[in-house]
């Protein structure tokens, strides 16, 4: 495999090498909504509209660029921009618009027509969402998204040169594929790891219009091949410099057939503004990193219950002849048995592919909603990947997630193991999550998800509810995002959870907020560490975030050698008496009225700062190294712990030995 990034643009100013006489306007008339022609040139050479490249077959090709007639550039003094247009074709440009009302600075923004019109200039992004590249090594559809902005100080006139800085990186894709006659139909770019991902929607200058995602996607329509089997793609980039190391590049082809590179990196990748990021991918060849993916697509997706009546599962169920999932269709197989209501108790099953999912949208193999479309029977990943997306549909399900639904008994537990997702999540159920929505008596080990979750209500990195499960060497690396209760690996948990690991960012607006497990019932926690970090941002009700679990609701539980890295910030403007209880550990122990309760937390350290903003109503407001809020009742076993993290509270430093918030005497030994 040839796997290159190659920085390739240089980068030199604009000359302008035309000029142009405007003798019918007044420069010094300045006023607002007259008719004026701006000369605009681009900060870097090589990087805009109309780009051509120089070097088609090279992996360090540049790229070309030059306004052409008909860009507009949309041109701020206050919320109601003029848009700028020009009749050139050239690398220098003429445009003519109107003086917009205003005074001060002025701010234009390039291409107007992604430019926001009644909001101002700060409500303005860059989104790079629903690329699409019609043809081999063709870059028309590179001009929508190439972003470009331009500040001045006061208002301009017909000697004004508006300097654009171009606000994207390009990414190229030299693509070899295996055979002749494949055609491509979508190129993914995913990140794995602890990072945020990619960006696919930036704020100019409001960073609560980011969003992020753990993949970027590119459509191809009528990508034909060369005679060598090479096509070339192109997507634009929004510039990012937190990147993680391990990254996984897909094609998914007319073949049925997803072809994957899995890559890790000495160190993260970055990639900068005005430059071109060329990749050469050669399936041809493969190599260690090289897999070759079962695709599951619209098609498979619309297969009913008659057109799979023919396919067949490989094995005869027994832990020593699995059921084989060997293609995108035998698991849409298994998808339609367990809705036409057969659980397969007590049966086994084996991946024995990758599948790489691209349809529009994911049934979950089981459905909470009617018990009798369950799934009882234990699955082995065979440490395969299921990547791509998992989009739920418009209809509001209870749990949504590879799995919807896994069900088993304290006599007949089920087992999970050797599975790894590489996909975005996102439903408006009632919890979403990459692996199991509910589940009951299921033990999972050595199961691994990556990318963004988001929940319209309660999300979890792996799993959403687990009554009386387990976890034992699971790891998520991504987002975590629900409107409340959200957790790295669940949102809700009962069970042991061991040797298990969150990296990235959790986020929720209400209720229970943790690490690994926005609330956990009952079990031990054994040796696990966060390193995500931790946002709340609440305005509706009480909430309770920690480092490691949200909300301890139950007795005789027990955190031993487990770690917090994360920072943790809530901000919330809630005015109700709820407590805002927020730990480095554990964010509340509080189940009721009862006095019996007791807590466990030994030989475990909290490394990250706790930060709790609540002005309005201090005294409701809890923040701890080791624990934000515990009944005074209750009993804390406590031995070896430390915090290293500052907690401030309401702007308040309370430094590193603030271990407990509603309780100022603690003494942690």
């Amino acid at each position: 495999m040839k796997q290159t990034y190659a920085i390739v643009l240089t980068s030199c100013m604009l000359v302008l090498g035309a000029s142009c006489t405007n003798d019918d306007f007044n420069v010094n008339d300045q006023s607002a909504g007259r008719p004026i022609t701006l000369k605009a040139a681009q900060a870097e050479a090589k990087t805009r509209v109309g780009h051509s490249d120089t070097e088609p077959g090279a992996t360090d090709g540049i790229i070309d660029v030059m306004w052409k007639s008909g860009d507009a550039f949309a041109l701020y003094a206050s919320s109601t921009p003029e848009t700028f247009t020009t009749d050139d074709d050239g690398k220098t440009a003429y445009f003519t618009g109107n003086i917009p009302t205003g005074s001060g600075s002025f701010n234009a923004f390039f291409p107007a027509s992604k430019a926001v019109t009644n909001e101002g200039w700060a409500h303005n992004v860059f989104d790079v969402k629903g690329q699409r590249q019609t043809g081999n090594n063709n870059l028309d559809h590179l001009a929508a998204y190439n972003y470009m902005t331009a500040s001045l100080e006061e208002e301009p006139n017909e000697s004004t040169l508006i300097q654009f800085t171009n606000e994207m990186a390009v990414l190229k894709f030299i693509v070899t594929l295996p055979g002749s006659g494949i055609i491509p139909t979508r190129l993914t770019l995913a990140a794995q790891g602890g990072s945020p991902g990619f960006y696919t929607q930036k704020g100019v200058t409001d960073a609560s219009l980011d969003e992020r995602s753990g993949q970027i996607t590119l459509e191809l329509d009528n990508i034909v091949p060369d005679a060598n089997n090479k096509f070339t793609a192109y997507m634009m980039a929004i510039p990012v410099d937190d990147l993680s190391k391990q990254f996984e590049f897909s094609v998914a082809c007319d073949d049925g057939k997803a072809y994957i590179y899995r890559v890790k990196y000495s160190s993260p990748l970055v990639y900068a503004k005005g430059k071109v990021y060329a990749s050469e991918l050669d399936f041809a060849t493969g190599g260690d990193n090289y897999k070759v993916a079962s695709v599951f697509d619209n098609d498979i997706a619309a297969k009913t219950t008659t057109d799979l009546a023919t396919v067949q599962f490989d094995g005869t169920g027994d832990a020593e002849s699995p059921y084989l999932i060997s293609s995108a269709l035998h698991l849409k197989k298994l998808v339609d048995d367990v809705d036409q209501s057969e659980a397969y108790a007590g049966k086994y099953f084996k991946l024995t592919t990758d599948i790489h999912i691209t349809a529009d949208e994911w049934t979950p193999i089981g459905d909470s909603d009617n018990d009798s479309k369950k799934f009882s029977g234990n699955f082995d990943g065979d440490n395969h990947v299921i990547s791509g997306k998992l989009n739920g549909s418009t209809t509001v399900l209870t749990y949504f997630g590879l799995f919807g639904y896994i069900y088993g008994t304290d006599l007949d537990r089920i087992k999970f193991e050797n599975l790894h997702i590489t996909a975005d999540a996102y439903s408006v159920a009632n919890t979403t999550c990459s692996l199991g929505g509910c589940n009951y008596y299921v033990d999972f080990s050595n199961c691994t998800a990556t990318g963004n979750v988001d929940g319209e209500t309660n999300a979890g990195g792996i799993n959403g509810l687990n009554r009386i499960a387990s976890f034992s060497n699971c790891h998520f690396w991504g987002n975590v995002q629900g409107a409340y209760s959200a957790g790295g690996l669940s949102y809700d948990f009962s069970g042991n959870v061991t040797d298990c690991t969150v990296s990235g960012t959790i986020r929720s607006t209400q209720y229970n907020c943790g690490g690994l497990v926005g609330q956990y019932i009952s079990g031990t926690m054994l040796n696990c560490n966060n390193y995500a970090d931790i946002f709340v941002d609440n305005t509706t009700s009480d909430l309770r975030v920690g480092g490691i679990i949200g909300r301890i609701n139950f007795d005789n539980i027990s955190i031993t050698e487990c770690t917090n890295y994360g920072i943790i910030t809530v901000n919330s403007s809630y005015t109700g008496t709820f407590n805002t209880s927020v730990g480095g550990l554990v964010g509340e122990f509080y189940v009721g009225a009862l006095n019996k309760y007791s807590l466990t937390i030994s030989n475990s350290i909290n490394h990250g700062n706790v930060i709790v903003n609540r002005p309005d109503m201090d005294s409701y407001t809890f923040g701890g190294g080791l624990i934000g809020y515990m009944k005074d009742t209750y009993t804390l076993n406590s031995a070896g712990n430390s915090n290293t993290g500052n907690v401030t509270i309401n702007g308040s430093d309370k430094g590193t030995n603030w271990w407990i918030g509603n309780n100022r005497d603690y003494d942690p030994e």
